[in-house]
């Protein structure tokens, strides 16, 4: 073993000191002790527990809901970016048909002026 020295024909010392951090933080030691009977159960072939089906069954069910709703997000993002562009383009529409009524203004307001000019040179 390497770092390792035999006292007394029996006990290893660890030459490289080290010490787990976080186990000691909230929730920790109860999980560590949930896998290790997950893996003895394992390790046994033994069947999962009522409860524990349960709960993968409601766990696939969150990841279904939850993939749902990303997608469902995503069609949002691209209904909202057509519907940007289709405001827009409204938009330029109705410039557009502004300009045009503003620009049929003047021509009949130029064909009424020369309309009247001639009438005069008429008389």
């Amino acid at each position: 073993m390497a770092g390792t020295a035999s006292v007394a024909g029996e006990v290893f010392v660890d030459a490289l000191p080290y010490f787990d951090q976080g186990y000691d933080a909230p929730g920790v030691r109860e999980a560590t002790e949930i896998m290790r009977n997950e893996f003895e159960r394992l390790a046994a072939r033994q069947p999962m527990e009522l409860l524990s089906m349960k709960r993968k069954q409601i766990q696939d069910l969150n990841w279904q809901r939850k993939n749902d709703q990303l997608g469902a997000g995503a069609k949002l993002r691209e209904l909202e970016s057509n519907w940007v562009s289709l405001v827009s383009k409204n938009y330029e529409i109705e410039r557009a048909i502004v300009q045009l009524e503003n620009e049929v203004g003047q021509l009949r307001q130029q064909q009424g002026d020369e309309n009247k000019e001639n009438i005069r040179q008429d008389f």
